[in-house]
């Protein structure tokens, strides 16, 4: 089971959370609209989302000590 780190509460990463999947959301309907028609690219667009979302929420000083 994973839990939030040290010093984020619960209802904290909750809401990281909803934030970051209501982007991906949002990034994956955008590219997918058929007023858009971006094809191949959407890919790129939705990749680049996941990369970004991946460093928004991770944590910003390290696990361990070094």
């Amino acid at each position: 089971m994973t839990l939030p780190g040290a010093g984020i509460s619960t209802t904290t990463a909750m809401l990281w959370e909803l934030v970051l999947t209501a982007g991906l959301v949002s990034v994956i309907l955008g590219t997918a609209s058929g007023a858009q028609q971006i094809g191949p690219l959407a890919a790129i667009g939705v990749g680049s989302y996941i990369a970004l979302a991946g460093l928004w929420g991770s944590p910003s000083t390290p696990s361990r000590p070094t």
